[in-house]
């Protein structure tokens, strides 16, 4: 850990400076131990006897004695950051260890540029090294010299950087235990239900109540899951090995993946013929139908079971994302490589028209590339600027510009006029179409929309719907929509879903086999709101004809209930209320006479209080 000296004229006043900056306020992210990170505004008192942080609007809701910290860790090291990692921020991240009474604790920070880390970190341990120079502080006050110019509160890259992308994978972590819901095509298990029914509503899949759920993917016959304790469960179609159960026998309900019981994984990605999963480490890992999509050649016509895409061993991958023939990632230190079939360039290089070995994108080096996104035959990401390029197939208008029907070089959309101040934070891609969303809230589409799967309800002069926009087009939402801004999108085959940071839910498009969920098979050509039954919805993923979620474990409150959930007794003084630790509902003593080890609570081995639904769903999974 290095030292400094206050003894050194020019050590001295380089650390004078940096903490009059403390002292004037700076915008960082503060990684917590639960939950999303958030901005927060820390400050350094005038006399320097304690930090404080906030909101960026209100006054320090916390503080720290600087007397009380005892280190300063510069990287990502510490437990916090261990399970809420930001790679592609690493280098500009530092962690203070600090004591209150025999405990230590940490703050964790990620800084917003380089300039802010090396404003605070040298600071910061200046003043573990006991530098205690008010008097130079308050003559810089009153020199006046020094103004905004040097005031980094503002946090520029907050602006630039989407905090759902600074999430491990590009995806937003979980505050809150969730479970999965799906509904849609059943036809070959892949609802999840232990049946082959299609189902019009969301449908919560039992199998998995015991789970806390992190992510969930659909391909166009089968659904993948990823918990957050990191294991992979898989079930419906078989076909090609894409469940990676070592056979290809249909399923209808969850099966963890058993190869993949070893190792952490920390994200997944499907499609029709294929699955992919990164592990803790970095490592990719593919499975299905064989060919160059999934990165490496075989004999074998399926790989039934996971296997090593060695061709990044050398490589830690971040983030995956599969198309109809070829697979895209990204890793952490911001390279994107791309492997499979090449025939519209959407692998984003020129030359093979396969490829069995990741390949690097040339024209992407220069970037730091956070999120990857597949369509069949196209490509999208985006950077850490909130850039969005695509490229690949456009026979449709898939990739937002005319007169081209394909491109292997990558597409810089954030040129288009619409899009100059707009910082794009999620893209998804559907079979021939493209869906992004900018940190405003604005949801935009391009490319097919046959089925109104863009949702744009546009007519050409003949009254009809207008199959096939070529350019971003804006995507106007309804008041209701407007009031609570979306914050996640998926786009299926032909249809289209969007979560609000609220915590509702919107589908439109194509509604057969009841993908959509509203309890028909109507089409909705613009966005319409699902009913979740009060519900809080915090993830959607669209696969070709059907649809999952995830909504939080709610926690009823007793203030709302009267009678018991599961018998319906009426509550009174002698017939008390109790929660059940796992489902959060409400129940009678009587419905909550068992006791069980609940996984997802803090000391879970400790027998807690659960309904009888929850203690059956446990005991299955146990056994």
């Amino acid at each position: 850990m290095a030292s400094c000296s206050p003894n050194s004229a020019d050590s001295s006043e380089s650390h004078v400076m940096s903490i009059f900056k403390m002292t004037k306020g700076s915008a960082m992210l503060k990684v917590k131990r639960h939950g999303t990170p958030q901005i927060k505004k820390f400050v350094l008192s005038r006399d320097l006897s304690h930090v404080q942080w906030g909101t960026p609007k209100n006054k320090g809701e916390k503080s720290v004695l600087t007397a009380q910290m005892t280190e300063l860790m510069k990287g990502q090291t510490t437990k916090v950051f261990q399970n809420y990692p930001v790679p592609q921020r690493e280098s500009m991240s530092f962690s203070v260890v600090y004591k209150i009474g025999r405990s230590l604790q940490t703050i964790d920070v990620v800084c917003f540029d380089k300039q802010q880390f090396d404003t605070w970190t040298s600071g910061l341990q200046a003043l573990m090294n006991g530098f205690n120079d008010r008097k130079a502080i308050d003559e810089l006050y009153k020199s006046g010299k020094y103004g905004d110019d040097i005031d980094n509160h503002r946090a520029p890259l907050s602006e630039e950087i989407p905090l759902q992308l600074m999430a491990p994978n590009g995806q937003q972590c979980n505050e809150d235990a969730c479970d999965l819901y799906t509904w849609g095509n059943g036809s070959t298990g892949m609802l999840g239900h232990g049946e082959n029914a299609e189902e019009n509503v969301p449908k919560v899949v039992e199998a998995l109540q015991s789970k806390d759920v992190k992510r969930v993917v659909c391909g166009t016959t089968h659904t993948v899951v990823l918990t957050n304790e990191g294991e992979v469960f898989s079930w419906g179609s078989g076909y090609g090995g894409k469940l990676g159960q070592g056979h290809l026998r249909d399923r209808s309900t969850p099966l963890r993946v058993a190869t993949l019981k070893e190792m952490k994984m920390t994200t997944i990605a499907c499609h029709e013929f294929h699955t992919a999963a990164v592990c803790a480490t970095g490592e990719l890992y593919t499975w299905g139908q064989g060919g160059p999509r999934l990165g490496y050649e075989s004999a074998a016509r399926k790989e039934i079971l996971p296997r090593l895409v060695e061709g990044l061993e050398e490589h830690r991958v971040s983030h995956v994302a599969c198309g109809l023939a070829h697979t895209l990632v990204c890793t952490k230190n911001g390279q994107c490589f791309a492997f499979g079939d090449n025939e519209f360039g959407q692998l984003g290089i020129e030359g093979p028209s396969i490829s069995y070995e990741p390949m690097r994108a040339q024209e992407l080096e220069s970037h730091h590339i956070l999120y990857v996104a597949c369509g069949a035959h196209h490509s999208a990401v985006l950077s850490d600027t909130g850039c969005l390029w695509t490229w690949g197939d456009n026979r449709s208008g898939q990739l937002g510009v005319e007169n081209l029907s394909f491109s292997c070089n990558p597409i810089l959309l954030s040129t288009w006029p619409e899009l100059r101040n707009q910082v794009i934070i999620d893209v998804s891609c559907g079979d021939k179409h493209t869906v992004f969303l900018s940190k405003k809230g604005k949801l935009f589409g391009m490319g097919d929309n046959t089925d109104n799967q863009l949702g744009i309800n546009q007519k050409n002069k003949s009254g009809e719907t207008i199959s096939r926009v070529n350019v971003p087009t804006r995507i106007h939402l309804s008041a209701h929509f407007r009031a609570s801004k979306p914050i996640q999108l998926s786009c299926g085959a032909s249809h289209t879903a969007a979560v609000t940071e609220s915590g509702e839910i919107f589908t439109w498009g194509k509604g057969k086999a009841g993908r959509l969920g509203h309890g028909d098979t109507r089409d909705r050509p613009v966005p319409c709101e699902l009913d979740m039954d009060g519900k809080r919805v915090r993830y959607v993923e669209c696969g070709n004809t059907h649809t999952a979620c995830l909504v939080t474990r709610a926690w009823v409150s007793e203030d709302l209930v009267k009678n018991c959930m599961a018998c319906k007794t009426k509550f009174s003084l002698v017939n008390r209320k109790h929660h059940c630790r796992k489902c959060g509902g409400v129940y009678c003593a009587s419905c909550t006479s068992k006791r069980t080890p609940v996984l997802h609570l803090p000391g879970y081995r400790i027998p807690r209080r659960v309904c009888d639904r929850c203690y059956t769903v446990l005991l299955d999974d146990e056994t």
